[in-house]
């Protein structure tokens, strides 16, 4: 598989993480557990930025 391949594969499985976690935090209770749906904001915000990152690399190394 080529590196193309690869990053659909890492960007679809970075927007399936965030799905998960925005329904795992919509699912949650506030005022019973904050730390939890913090950390879900930090796990999908760090996938948010990670396939940003990914891509933005994939792009900039195909314009050398």
């Amino acid at each position: 598989m080529d590196d193309e391949g690869h990053l659909r594969i890492r960007l679809m499985q970075a927007d399936i993480d965030l799905k998960e976690s925005q329904t795992t935090k919509v699912r949650q209770d506030w005022r019973l557990d904050p730390t939890r749906v913090i950390i879900q904001a930090v796990l999908a915000t760090a996938a948010i930025v990670g396939a940003a990152g990914t891509t933005l690399g994939f792009l900039l190394g195909r314009s050398h």
